[in-house]
């Protein structure tokens, strides 16, 4: 008995993308059920970008991205809910409160986010936000003895004196309608 189908070479071969195809659209659709398995609200994937609309040309950034999820499920109402990113599921925050729990209380259950981060070749691009693995934990205790209560006391008259400088320059700027080059702003 022979492994080969058809014994041509092009109907095996288009035999195997058919079935290739079809492997993809069930594990894609099974992908996009996870949010539903797990009663959470989501917006409608579609097939095979999910809901990630600029995944070739850089028009927009992922960023951007993430703020049209994000007032799409406000619009929606919800406190949060998913979305996919090709088959990655995602989990977008609405609530100022669920966004404030993360980033303090429940930090340590959400460290590897999907940003790439080359730590030797961009070292100001590794912070809390997108490091990853353990290396958090070490960045965190350095930085939390900063943040103490009596050093946000201190730190607040000078980071006052700063945003009234940066909201008089520009109230300025528009009443004349000047464009404003924020790298040349200065205190």
């Amino acid at each position: 008995m022979s492994l080969i189908p058809f014994g041509n070479v092009i109907y095996d071969g288009m035999l195997l993308l058919i079935v290739l195809g079809l492997a993809v659209m069930v594990y894609f659709r099974y992908c996009y059920t996870y949010w539903k398995k797990r009663g959470v609200p989501y917006l409608e994937p579609s097939f095979p970008y999910g809901n990630y609309m600029f995944p070739f040309p850089r028009s927009a950034s992922y960023g951007g991205e993430v703020k049209i999820w994000y007032d799409k499920l406000k619009e929606k109402g919800y406190k949060f809910g998913g979305v996919w990113m090709f088959a990655k599921p995602v989990l977008v925050l609405v609530d100022p409160d669920y966004i404030k729990d993360v980033l303090t209380k429940d930090f340590n259950y959400f460290i590897d986010r999907d940003i790439y981060v080359n730590e030797k070749t961009d070292p100001r691009g590794t912070h809390l936000f997108n490091i990853r693995s353990d290396g958090w934990k070490y960045l965190r205790q350095k930085l939390t003895p900063t943040f103490t209560s009596g050093k946000m006391k201190n730190m607040f008259h000078s980071v006052l004196s700063c945003s009234n400088f940066m909201t008089d320059y520009v109230e300025k700027c528009a009443k004349i309608r000047d464009a404003i080059e924020i790298r040349e702003v200065q205190s």
